[in-house]
């Protein structure tokens, strides 16, 4: 494991996924680098929101608020988009 394979590996599991799940995440993170590339893989993108005075909550709520993920919260919200 070193720093630059976390951004390779993330970009697989992007690619290998019909729906990427991002549960928690700073603004920057490598899971919010795995979203974005899930975007650009035109590959659907859902985020739990968490509270809002969470750190790490910021990153979910960007993409909720920005329409680049799907707000989910149960594991049927997860099951309906990779329908």
């Amino acid at each position: 494991p070193a720093r630059g394979r976390c951004l390779e590996r993330n970009r697989l599991i992007a690619a290998w996924s019909n729906v990427t799940l991002i549960p928690e995440s700073a603004l920057r993170s490598g899971a919010m680098a795995t979203a974005q590339r899930a975007t650009k893989l035109h590959r659907k993108v859902a985020a739990v929101p968490g509270p809002i005075t969470s750190f790490s909550s910021q990153g979910p709520h960007e993409l909720i608020r920005t329409r680049r993920a799907h707000i989910t919260t149960t594991a049927e919200e997860v099951q309906a988009l990779l329908a």
